[in-house]
């Protein structure tokens, strides 16, 4: 059952974790913490001109972002195990990170700390178009296209039938009852006969 707030309400926090899906796990052993969670040589680097609720939230986002590739959008997405762990990891108090924001100039700040850190950089609309590019060549490099449309069976295999698109009303199937319109273009295009 999803937890809810003093108002009988559910917390916008659980209302975007649940969206997201299963998201970071929230149950961890304490092995899975140690080898996951703890602070190692570079990172205390990182978090040593650090102090409070700071340096908590620092290495919280820096060990969530190596696990799951991003950023938490709520605290609440960074699991209460893992908290206690790196609370005591960097001799801060468990409760000092609901006082961590992550949004702001700091918490900016930290994400590039973190990208920099880690090697990565927010991507831009360039990389958007190289991703295009590459997927293109590499993941897609055949574009489906429908063959050109014709009248009904030309240039098709005698085991396919034509897309809709590619009727023809002056198609010798075309019923008697139905008188032939003038000359012109037909739905798919091409000159018909008779119309």
């Amino acid at each position: 059952m999803s937890p809810v707030s003093l108002s009988g309400r559910r917390r916008w926090s659980d209302c975007v974790i649940e969206a997201k899906g299963a998201g970071v796990r929230q149950e961890w052993s304490p092995e899975e913490l140690l080898a996951n969670w703890t602070l190692v040589d570079g990172d205390w680097d990182l978090v040593a001109n650090k102090s409070g609720a700071t340096r908590l939230g620092f290495g919280l986002l820096l060990k969530f972002f190596e696990l799951e590739g991003r950023f938490p959008d709520v605290l609440e997405e960074v699991p209460p195990a893992a908290v206690e762990y790196v609370a005591d990891l960097v001799k801060v108090p468990a409760t000092d990170f609901a006082k961590y924001t992550l949004v702001g100039r700091t918490a900016e700040y930290h994400r590039k700390q973190i990208r920099e850190a880690l090697g990565f950089r927010p991507s831009t609309v360039a990389d958007e178009k190289a991703l295009t590019g590459w997927l293109a060549v590499e993941v897609c490099p055949v574009e489906l296209r429908a063959p050109p449309a014709g009248p009904a069976g030309a240039g098709w295999p005698s085991s396919t039938t034509p897309p809709a698109s590619a009727w023809c009303p002056s198609s010798p199937r075309r019923s008697a009852s139905r008188p032939r319109p003038s000359a012109g273009r037909g739905r798919c295009g091409t000159s018909c006969p008779g119309r």
